[in-house]
């Protein structure tokens, strides 16, 4: 039987949930005997560098994000699927997707190319502040991705956004959820934060800006430790950016910077989770949501703001609690009644669920949508 060779292709290495997705892919590829993938970023560059395996061929070959690029990316596209024979290529996210299928048009003896839409499109299009932006994006949309030769979404939200407001052949799409590796939570070291006599620890995880919405979550624990009357609840948000300083801050505003905690990126996620008892996720979008996923994995159940991505987990996870978005105060009523109850636990269900998003099955969805998608365009 032959190999299908894949070129995935992502901005960076960074921690995010996409590049997190593709590591895991690309981990589920090593044990089996009908894929073969290579990496293409435009910058070898970011927290995940160094935990692709050693055998991995990563190609770096610069920026493509403009439009004014696309002939540079043509060229090195071709040269990097001439050269490794590559069958189709795999891109995410939003940015890369647009690259690759502008090298597809200009060169169209690349292979076919499928993309995968992490992000809720209706954002993108909507929440930009230029004007401009806002009424060519969609031109944009219309003109590039029906050109793929399939589309993966990662919840069934996205998908609608799509064929709503891009006016793409449904039968492109296909939902495939992101994979949870539960091997990184095998044998976690104990999260150094540790709750007082009375109290449970809440975790939040993701890049500290305004997507996020942290600034909710910071205003919504302040009303739930003035609840319960005593100061032991910890908060515990896991991430980078460039709101740190302004959620420190805000933090002692709210007059509780003894019981939240920044501790940064981290690469062993399960590690804190498994010493957390709440996780609380306030994006204001969110495609799927990674971190409430490996949350259930760890035994933990979730409170989410209302984005695709919770909206979808919520339809397969009992343990999932959904709140409006812009409902502090509701938020917070949520928190505080999870934190009272004496045990909080995830069902079998839920695991179960977890179970069926085991990196090698996620893979094998991939792979047989992309041999579909190629045989169609054959016969």
């Amino acid at each position: 039987m032959s190999r299908l060779r894949l070129l995935m292709v992502a901005d960076t290495l960074a921690g995010g949930g996409a590049e997190r997705v593709i590591l895991d892919l690309v981990n589920a590829s090593l044990s089996r005997d009908d894929v073969d993938i290579v990496l293409a970023v435009s910058q070898k560059a970011g927290p995940l560098k160094d935990a692709f395996p050693k055998s991995m061929k990563i190609y770096e070959y610069g920026a493509f994000r403009a439009a004014h690029n696309a002939f540079a990316n043509a060229r090195a596209l071709r040269k990097i699927c001439t050269a490794e024979r590559i069958d189709a290529i795999v891109s995410h996210m939003t940015t890369v997707n647009k690259a690759m299928l502008r090298a597809k048009l200009i060169a169209p003896a690349l292979p076919p190319v499928f993309i995968v839409e992490h992000t809720e499109i209706a954002r993108q299009i909507f929440d930009i502040p230029s004007a401009w932006k806002r009424r060519t994006r969609p031109i944009e949309f219309r003109l590039l991705y029906p050109r793929a030769a399939g589309i993966m979404t990662v919840s069934q939200g996205i998908g609608e956004e799509l064929k709503r407001f891009c006016e793409i052949n449904p039968r492109l799409f296909t939902t495939i959820l992101n994979p949870v590796d539960r091997k990184r939570g095998q044998g976690a070291a104990v999260s150094p934060v540790q709750a007082g006599p009375k109290g449970r620890v809440v975790i939040s995880v993701g890049r500290l800006d305004g997507v996020k919405n942290f600034k909710a979550l910071l205003r919504a624990f302040a009303q739930t430790v003035a609840a319960r009357e005593h100061r032991d609840d910890r908060l515990v948000i896991l991430g980078e950016g460039y709101q740190r300083e302004r959620l420190v801050a805000q933090a002692q505003k709210l007059g509780i910077a003894g019981q939240f905690h920044l501790p940064g990126f981290s690469d062993d996620i399960f590690a804190h989770l498994a010493a957390a008892d709440l996780f609380v996720s306030t994006s204001l979008y969110e495609g799927l949501g990674n971190a409430t996923l490996e949350a259930i994995a760890a035994g933990i159940p979730c409170i989410s703001t209302v984005t695709a991505g919770s909206q979808e987990l919520a339809q397969h996870i009992t343990a999932l609690q959904l709140v409006a978005q812009g409902d502090d105060a509701g938020l917070a009523e949520a928190i505080t009644t999870q934190l009272a109850e004496d045990r909080l636990k995830v069902s079998a269900a839920d695991q179960a669920f977890i179970e069926s998003l085991t990196p090698d099955r996620v893979l094998a969805r991939y792979l047989e949508f992309i041999e579909t998608k190629r045989k169609g365009r054959d016969e």
